[in-house]
Parts: C-alpha cells; structure tokens; sequence
C-alpha cells in the first residue's frame, strides 16, 4: 500500500518530543497523523507529495 505524504508539521533539523505529530499522509482519501517514535532532532527523508510506501521511514530521529 501507498500513500502520499501530504504535510510536515515539522522541518529538517527541528527538535521533537515522542509522540509529537510530525506529518500527514493521505491513503486513499483518509488522512493519517505521524508521530515521532523518540525524542531527538528529526531528519526528514522524504518531500511534502511525494508517495511513500507502507513501513518505509519518512524520517529519522536521532
């Protein structure tokens, strides 16, 4: 399955705490919320529309 990765909630760089909502993917019309597994400086991987596949990380939290 595929989604679109429709918003960040956060930019490159930016500090999160766990369970902070971090982006917006839309799946056949239903959106979903991201929230960051672990507090640290998040990385995004991936650009606002870009399609993403199902379990494939979007960014990583260091």
């Amino acid at each position: 399955m595929e989604g679109v990765l429709a918003t960040w909630f956060v930019s490159d760089g930016q500090t999160v705490e766990k369970g902070q909502l971090i982006a917006e993917v839309q799946v056949d019309k239903v959106s979903a919320e991201v929230e960051a597994p672990a507090s640290g400086r998040i990385r995004l991987l991936v650009k606002e529309q870009d399609v993403v596949q199902q379990e494939s990380p979007i960014a990583q939290v260091d």
